[in-house]
């Protein structure tokens, strides 16, 4: 009898593990890959959004030997499909994806222009019908661009009123502009000054996101490229009325160039004794108050540097700004580019939390952590030695990143991934 009493128990005990194993695994989203070879800058910001059920990313496909496009993806979480549209050919590496807003009538803006290019293609499109329609307009700014080239143009829409950020120049000598369009773009504005560095550093980077009637803004000094120093994270941000700080205090009308002395400095690296800072991301809280998420670098020996990630974010009366995790940086594994991060990215799903890639001992790994840097939750780690699971993004529960062995802007060989976290 007490045999069968322990054979029943444990049959028991494997029937409850049997369960529980298979019931984690359940909780796991499958993790799926959607795209062979592709890549992204995370200047291309915004290209990833929410709308119609869909997920919409732009992103930069490997299609041949040296052969890059510039393409759109729309992604079914619900059935695991994902549909495709080239938008701009013979692109030169992965600063050219397409950055995309939503248009009052529920159609998607994307544009998307080369590398150090002199034209903005502009599509739109209706989400629902992911395959016919697309508008396609070329608007070239040759003869208006103050530095020669443009890179980066990305979209915001604020009511019926259409903008263009783009960077012209490049980070040894830049600044940042803008048009608009009243008309659903039909035509468009002469280029206007965004931000300028004006004298303090050769030029500057800026990343914004557009939540409702404010576009949210955050920049950086660059000194050049490669490893030569980005410094300081600044805000503000931008409706219908002008330029503010993150308190209200209005800066300045629309029309009136904003320079570097003129917005708010968040994060000051000389001061906190770090070679310097570059951003990453912005992003309200439910309550409209801005978070950046940036990294930061300190010089070990030449070309060595340690990368920290930080958020900063805005209390109502303060900046408060936190280191929250170590190591993200992607030297030795890529070519030149001593200052990239593995990336991180504040939830748009809950904003109290921030996705990022860091560096562990056999790769580099997806995470989840709050604001405050404790961590809540492992999205992937490395499947290979040296594996790189690098710039993440989120909407709406699902999750974006690029996976493999990143060498080099203009040489892309990650697989793109995607699944959903509950």
């Amino acid at each position: 009898m007490r045999l069968v009493i322990a054979l029943l128990t444990i049959i028991c005990i494997m029937l409850a593990i049997f369960v529980f194993v298979n019931f984690e695994q359940d909780q796991q989203s499958k993790i799926e890959k959607f795209v062979d070879i592709g890549g992204w800058c995370w200047f291309n910001h915004p290209n990833v959004l929410y709308t119609e059920g869909y997920v919409f990313l732009g992103y930069v496909a490997n299609t041949g030997e040296k052969h890059f496009t510039a393409r759109v993806a729309r992604i079914d979480p619900s059935l695991g499909s994902v549909l495709y549209k080239d938008l701009l050919d013979r692109v030169d590496d992965d600063h050219a994806a397409p950055a995309m807003d939503v248009l009052p009538d529920g159609r998607i803006i994307v544009t998307v222009s080369k590398h150090a290019g002199k034209v903005i293609r502009i599509a739109i499109f209706d989400p629902n019908n992911f395959n016919s329609n697309w508008s396609i307009t070329d608007l070239n700014l040759s003869n208006t661009l103050l530095k020669g080239m443009l890179t980066y143009p990305s979209p915001a829409v604020l009511g019926d009123r259409i903008f263009i950020f783009f960077r012209d120049g490049n980070p040894s000598n830049s600044l940042w502009r803008f048009i608009y369009s009243d008309d659903m773009g039909q035509t468009w504005s002469k280029p206007q000054i965004l931000l300028d560095p004006q004298g303090k550093a050769p030029g500057v980077y800026v990343i914004f996101t557009r939540v409702g009637n404010t576009v949210y803004f955050t920049a950086s000094l660059a000194y050049g490229p490669v490893d030569k120093p980005k410094k300081n994270v600044y805000f503000f941000y931008l409706d219908n009325d002008g330029f503010y700080r993150a308190d209200g205090t209005k800066i300045a009308d629309m029309e009136t160039p904003l320079n570097i002395d003129m917005i708010e400095k968040v994060f000051d690296s000389d001061r906190e004794g770090l070679y310097g800072a570059w951003i990453y991301d912005v992003y309200p809280d439910d309550d409209g108050r801005p978070i950046i998420a940036f990294t930061a670098f300190e010089k070990v020996e030449n070309r060595t540097y340690k990368h920290y990630y930080y958020t900063a974010r805005w209390e109502g009366d303060t900046w408060i700004v936190r280191r929250i995790a170590d190591g993200g940086e992607l030297h030795p594994m890529i070519i030149n580019e001593y200052l990239y991060s593995g990336g991180i990215w504040i939830m748009r799903s809950d904003p109290n939390k921030v996705i990022l890639s860091r560096k562990c001992d056999n790769g580099w790994q997806i995470e989840i952590r709050d604001l405050t840097g404790n961590l809540q939750g492992l999205i992937r780690e490395p499947k290979a030695p040296n594996e790189m699971n690098i710039h993440p993004l989120e909407v709406n529960g699902v999750i974006i990143w690029q996976s493999g062995y990143y060498r080099e802007k203009n040489i892309l060989v990650t697989p793109i991934f995607y699944t959903t976290h509950k």
